[in-house]
């Protein structure tokens, strides 16, 4: 009976090992089975940024290079380029926030102004449209409570367009009038300012700009004569906002 009962125990103790060397068998598919593909959502807008701004003028700066009336040309010195006014402007752009210190971003903006000239015998004005494509970049300087002071520049082209250039003539009352030219120009600015965080998402933004505009026609008349100007730049206070897309 003895005998009977070991034999029995060690066919129990040999099934039990079996069964726990097949538990672990399988233990060890589980644990190293191959990781399953899955699917990873795709984040849509990190990184990109709205922005839209206005700006005001506190002061322009503009002169004359060249000026003929009828075939005479005259002497800047005797010319008074009485103003060139371009008081405010406004536009907005889409851009990128590369890191916390750098972005960059690609801007479109109208502005319109008006200018006089003024020489012996003939007081004159016109207007101007201006529409201004820049690629901008910035450095941010760092976040203290919300608010993030950078440094910037941008470059691009400007389509100063002159209206009529009305002349009045002393001391005929037949005043004159010239169609003005249009054409694109070279221009660049600097900028400097602070951004405020009202939202994770939503910035203000304040600060100064300077942008400079490369000379150009004024006019061009085969009867009258021709003139361009000197170009002009601008000293802004511009404020804006900017919202993140992510």
């Amino acid at each position: 009976m003895l005998k009977r009962a070991m034999t029995m125990g060690l066919v129990a103790a040999a099934t039990a090992c079996g069964t726990m060397q097949a538990f672990a068998a399988d233990l060890d598919q589980i644990i190293y089975a191959p990781e399953l593909d899955r699917t990873v959502p795709v984040e849509i807008g990190n990184g990109w940024y709205l922005r839209g701004d206005i700006g005001y003028s506190v002061e322009t700066d503009g002169g004359l290079k060249r000026f003929t009336y009828q075939g005479v040309e005259y002497d800047l010195d005797d010319l008074d380029l009485a103003r060139i006014d371009s008081d405010i402007s406004a536009g907005g752009g889409v851009g990128y926030q590369f890191s916390d210190f750098f972005r960059a971003d690609v801007t479109a903006e109208y502005s319109e102004g008006e200018g006089a000239i003024n020489f012996p015998g003939i007081a004159s004005d016109a207007d101007f449209d201006a529409i201004t494509l820049m690629a901008n970049a910035y450095v941010d300087l760092g976040t203290v409570a919300g608010f993030t002071p950078y440094i910037g520049a941008g470059i691009g082209s400007t389509r100063v367009d002159w209206g009529p250039l009305r002349a009045d003539t002393i001391p005929s009352s037949t005043p004159i009038e010239v169609k003005g030219d249009a054409e694109w120009r070279l221009t660049y600015a600097l900028m400097a300012g602070v951004s405020y965080d009202i939202t994770k998402s939503l910035k203000l933004d304040v600060g100064y700009r300077y942008l400079d505009v490369a000379d150009g026609s004024l006019f061009n008349d085969a009867l009258y004569g021709s003139g361009e100007d000197d170009g002009f730049s601008k000293h802004e206070i511009r404020a804006g906002v900017r919202y993140a897309l992510w």
